[in-house]
């Protein structure tokens, strides 16, 4: 998954979409913060108390965006 987030952000930065000096470092980073959405037992727990998590990964995505740099 990392590699696969690396060539993305990658691409992104030669294409002018995102400012980040170290792909690898951000794609770990990317993982990171998209864990809670991606591991089975956080998952669980979310929809054990109601959270609306369409919701949380809108808003997790929009700031993984922001951090990347995300021009426009």
């Amino acid at each position: 998954m990392v590699t696969i987030f690396e060539t993305i952000i990658r691409e992104g930065a030669e294409a002018g979409e995102f400012d980040v000096e170290d792909a690898a470092e951000a794609a770990r980073a990317v993982r990171s913060a998209f864990m809670p959405f991606l591991h089975p037992i956080l998952i669980e727990h979310c929809v054990q108390h109601g959270e609306d998590t369409e919701a949380g990964l809108r808003g997790q995505i929009r700031f993984i965006l922001k951090a990347l740099g995300k021009s426009g």
